[in-house]
């Protein structure tokens, strides 16, 4: 959030930082995107520790991933959150990232207001839990009861390490509709 209080004492960095922000917000990925700051070598947390030093920004650090398409930092230890709707999920993988699934359905009339409802009754409410070493088989489509280790740490490693089974099955059966094999 922004002050209005002390503008007057800007550097050329700091003045250009501000003039991107957004509703009185500095969103820090947006900025992460602007070539301008690339080109003039403008050190973005730097700006940002200077601006708040002299008082002219207050900083609250919010993060939230909604993307399914890549593992993220995550927030304070939860890294993805898959919802009952959710019909497409990312490979697990060997680190264990983290991830958890929540039964809880959200309804919402655009991503905002879902982005809103999901971390008002999902994650604040803490609504989630761990994947179980059944969920885990089912997501990288193995069968519910595949044998695996008792201790999550080495069946997570193993799910994780493994190929996504329905994903092989579609490639090679593609591989396959070519005629590449047949002479």
């Amino acid at each position: 959030m922004i002050k209005k209080s002390n503008i007057h004492e800007l550097t050329k960095d700091e003045e250009f930082l501000l003039s991107l922000t957004n509703n009185q917000e500095i969103i820090v990925d947006n900025l992460k995107k602007q070539k301008q700051l690339k080109i003039n070598k403008i050190a973005i947390m730097k700006v940002i520790a200077s601006l708040k030093a002299k008082n002219i920004i207050e900083c609250t650090e919010i993060r939230y991933d909604f993307k399914n398409t890549k593992i993220s930092t995550g927030l304070f230890g939860v890294n993805r959150i898959f919802l009952p709707s959710s019909d497409i999920f990312p490979t697990l993988v060997a680190s264990d990232t983290h991830d958890f699934i929540t039964l809880k359905t959200i309804s919402a009339q655009n991503h905002h207001d879902f982005k809103q409802k999901f971390i008002e009754e999902v994650y604040r409410k803490q609504e989630f839990r761990k994947i179980t070493k059944s969920e885990a088989c089912l997501i990288q489509g193995f069968p519910k009861d595949f044998k695996l280790p008792e201790s999550r740490s080495r069946w997570i490693k193993l799910i994780g390490n493994s190929v996504s089974v329905p994903v092989i099955d579609k490639l090679c059966k593609a591989i396959i509709a070519t005629g590449v094999f047949t002479n």
